[in-house]
């Protein structure tokens, strides 16, 4: 009857400890999928012989601060950097506006390629700590 009782009370535990674990990776892949959203949601174009970008839709890349506060509170500061360098990034693009560029296409697949390899921090994932 002893196992028995400390094998449910080793379950019960286990069980929250690893949806504990879900739920936290959920949020961050939850934020990773809006910086996708919003690098999506760019409009852009190139004008001229060497291809000057033309930003058109930018309302939402205000909300890339939101996401990098989010992963900063979260504890994921690697993938908050990779945020604020793609913050960098589209200002850089947005203030040479009119200036030769290229194409704009390789900027795009830049900002999607920095939000791929946005990884959760393993040991805020496994961490026993609550978030107050």
């Amino acid at each position: 009857m002893l196992d028995f009782m400390f094998n449910l009370i080793l379950s019960v535990v286990s069980g929250i400890y690893a949806g504990l674990i879900v739920s936290r990776f959920v949020k961050f892949e939850d934020i990773r999928k809006e910086v996708k959203r919003v690098v999506h949601d760019i409009d852009f174009m190139n004008e001229g012989p060497n291809g000057e970008l033309v930003m058109i839709n930018e309302a939402r890349i205000n909300d890339l601060h939101h996401c990098m506060s989010e992963l900063l509170y979260l504890k994921h500061k690697n993938a908050a950097n990779i945020i604020g360098s793609l913050i960098s990034a589209i200002s850089n693009a947005k203030s040479q506006a009119g200036k030769p560029t290229g194409d704009v296409g390789d900027f795009y697949q830049i900002w999607q390629s920095m939000v791929r390899k946005m990884t959760p921090d393993i040991k805020v994932l496994l961490s026993l700590k609550p978030k107050v």
